[in-house]
C-alpha cells in the first residue's frame, strides 16, 4: 500500500510498488539507473520514480536552496 514517506528535505515522497505505480500510468522503471524494483519511491517535485538504491543516494546529495529552507 502507498504511504507518504518522511525525508529530511521536506520532498513529498511516496513509498508504492510497480504495481501501484501502474495503475497511474507508470512502468516501474527507477528514472535514475533504469532498473527496476518491486517497490521504489515517488518524488513529486521532480516528477520521478526511483529504486530504493537510487532514492537513498539521491536525499543524501539533493539540497533545498536557501528561500526554500
Amino acid at each position: 500500500m502507498a504511504k507518504i514517506v518522511d525525508n529530511p528535505k521536506r520532498f513529498k515522497v511516496i513509498e508504492l510498488s510497480r504495481n501501484e505505480l501502474a495503475k497511474i500510468g507508470g512502468i516501474g522503471i527507477c528514472d535514475r539507473c533504469n532498473g527496476t524494483s518491486n517497490t521504489g519511491y515517488y518524488v513529486a517535485v521532480l516528477n520521478c520514480w526511483f529504486c530504493p538504491k537510487c532514492y537513498n543516494e539521491s536525499v543524501s546529495y539533493t539540497h533545498l536552496r536557501a528561500h526554500e529552507t
